[in-house]
């Protein structure tokens, strides 16, 4: 049984859907499939990339809108007075650069895009970097603020692994962001949708974790922010030296 597979349209066949299938060697099937051929699918509809679950009990379709109403309220509503904004360092006059690398579906890069940061995204699973990257690239041939944002404020890397980025690469950023993989809630529900969809596909790494963050320590001119749940030991057991809760 294969994780993700694609579901092709035999009406409408997407050439980027066969092409991203060919990439990462995934098998691609013409009808939905059973829970024993996947787990997920990824489908091309209406030209946006979609992850969905097998089971549609599971949950409805992932995908990136940077141009949603939910990313423009968060956008709107973004100042430098909200949780992550104080972590990174902005103040009235200060917008660090910002080296996020586990960016997952982008989110909270785009938070930090909107109150003036520029933000570098390193994302090195191919599933999920599939999806941000549809999803900027929707958000650059639209128009309005999140069209100026993404262009002005983000910068996706190439599917990578971001400890070999920190370890090989020079370029310098004011903070490097950290926001790792947390074992799954027994109260799934709770969970949102996403996180639930990245245990399955990306699952945890604690050493590739404890890794990065040493890295991010040698490397962040200023400072690394980790984002973790209340609930969450701390990582690599280290106190941080500035702590907001939420």
């Amino acid at each position: 049984m294969f994780t993700v597979c694609c579901l092709q349209s035999i009406q409408n066949p997407s050439v980027r859907l066969a092409h991203l299938a060919k990439q990462l060697k995934l098998p691609i099937f013409t009808d939905i499939p059973s829970a024993t051929d996947a787990c997920f699918y990824l489908s091309d509809k209406d030209h946006v990339l979609q992850l969905q679950p097998v089971d549609g009990r599971a949950g409805g379709a992932l995908f990136v809108d940077f141009a949603s109403a939910q990313a423009d309220y968060r956008r709107q509503t973004s100042g430098i007075k909200q949780e992550i904004a104080k972590a990174v360092g902005c103040k009235a006059d200060v917008r660090p650069s910002v080296l996020d690398i586990t960016a997952g579906l982008g989110g909270d890069a785009f938070v930090l895009a909107s109150v003036g940061c520029e933000v570098t995204l390193i994302e090195r699973n191919p599933i999920i970097y599939s999806l941000l990257e549809d999803g900027l690239s929707r958000a650059l041939n639209g128009a309005g603020e999140a069209a100026s944002i993404v262009h002005d404020k983000l910068n996706l890397l190439g599917n990578m692994d971001a400890l070999a980025y920190l370890q090989t690469n020079n370029d310098s950023f004011d903070v490097v962001y950290l926001d790792p993989m947390f074992p799954e809630r027994k109260k799934s529900a709770k969970v949102k949708k996403a996180m639930q969809y990245f245990h399955h596909i990306v699952g945890m790494d604690a050493e590739q974790e404890l890794a990065l963050f040493d890295a991010a320590i040698k490397r962040a001119n200023k400072r690394v922010v980790i984002k973790r749940p209340k609930q969450a030991p701390l990582l690599a057991g280290m106190k941080p030296t500035y702590q907001l809760k939420g």
